[in-house]
């Protein structure tokens, strides 16, 4: 296979997890080499190649791939280079490190030298960069989030919802842990909830308008239903230990509100707070499912299978609130983490061929 038909490089990362989990270390090492070798690794691929055989203390193996590729004068993932030079010598040799330095500076990737992670066999010189650097950035990044909020403001004031939104979005992405932008963004993003919600009252005003007909035309089905929920209401009230069961016999029969309210009587268990929130989506009580899902995670930390789960459901949420894009990015990484996840890809299949 030739270099134009290398391996798509977000892909790497989950072949070496794929791999891991049927073999050990070693093999996936042998892997990565022979396609390497092949050239099926993106120069991307190449660095996340090398970081693996370092992490897994193939460091001599490293050594013998990085002398073919100075041989062959191929493309070198310097940042990994430098680790493994750093590790696997004393004192890094002075007359080692121009070479380095002028390499990475013909594959512009001299700023890349920040990623290095610090090491104290680390030379003085590379030291000095990495500071030099990350003093740059900073004012870079401090630039860039000044002017992407000046045009924010300037999007809110010409009320352009569409560049509002995208422009709040970039903010956060490029800066997830900055207090000041968390605070603009998330009234922006709650004043886009509250216009959503006013949408989906909206649009459930004409479904229960739609629904009296449908009742109009049947009504002793109605009449039936309603019947049956009061007497469930009615016993959860007086037993609260049979409130689940009874829960659950109303979501099988698809009201929804009334199950809530049935399972607002039951005492507290992890069944119930996983019930609660289904039939906080099923009822499109979206908001407070999001809400829900953030109190699940806190309340059941220790256990591995919650975080994906809530996540499942807050994407649910998010997508019964008009926010397509967001809920499809959440299943995306849930599946690049928990590839076998089941009920992500069928949620992210329907999705994408609505």
């Amino acid at each position: 296979m030739t270099a134009g038909a290398a391996l798509d490089s977000s892909r790497i990362e989950i072949i070496i997890n794929k791999l891991l989990q049927d073999f050990d270390a070693t093999y996936v090492a042998d892997d990565l080499l022979k396609k390497w070798d092949r050239g099926e690794l993106s120069e991307k691929d190449q660095d996340i190649a090398a970081q693996f055989l370092i992490n897994t203390g193939f460091l001599k193996t490293l050594q013998a791939q990085y002398s073919k590729q100075l041989t062959h004068d191929r493309y070198i993932a310097w940042i990994p280079f430098i680790e493994m030079i750093s590790r696997t010598t004393e004192t890094l040799p002075d007359d080692i490190v121009d070479p380095i330095l002028v390499g990475m500076t013909e594959n512009n990737k001299l700023e890349d030298i920040v990623y290095v992670q610090q090491s104290k066999k680390l030379h003085s010189r590379f030291k000095k960069l990495i500071k030099t650097f990350l003093h740059e950035k900073k004012i870079q990044l401090e630039e860039e989030k000044k002017q992407l909020t000046e045009k924010l403001q300037r999007h809110i004031n010409d009320r352009m919802d569409g560049e509002i939104k995208k422009v709040s979005e970039l903010l956060k992405e490029k800066f997830p842990d900055d207090s000041e932008v968390l605070n603009i963004t998330s009234d922006l993003d709650l004043a886009r909830i509250r216009t959503l919600i006013q949408k989906k009252e909206r649009d459930l005003q004409s479904t229960l308008s739609t629904t009296k007909n449908i009742a109009k035309k049947d009504p002793a089905n109605s009449a039936a239903k309603n019947q049956i929920s009061e007497d469930v209401l009615r016993n959860a009230k007086k037993n609260p230990e049979s409130a689940y069961d009874l829960a659950i016999l109303l979501t099988q029969m698809e009201v929804y509100d009334d199950a809530l309210t049935c399972l607002s009587y039951a005492p507290p268990t992890l069944e119930k707070d996983w019930l609660k929130l289904d039939l906080l989506i099923k009822s499109e009580n979206f908001i407070d499912a999001i809400s829900e899902s953030f109190e699940i995670e806190k309340k059941y930390p220790e256990n591995p299978e919650t975080i994906f789960a809530t996540l499942e459901f807050r994407a649910q949420a998010l997508y019964g609130l008009g926010e397509e894009e967001k809920a499809i990015q959440i299943l995306e990484k849930v599946l690049e983490i928990s590839p076998k996840n089941h009920a992500a890809k069928v949620l992210l299949h329907s999705w994408r061929n609505t």
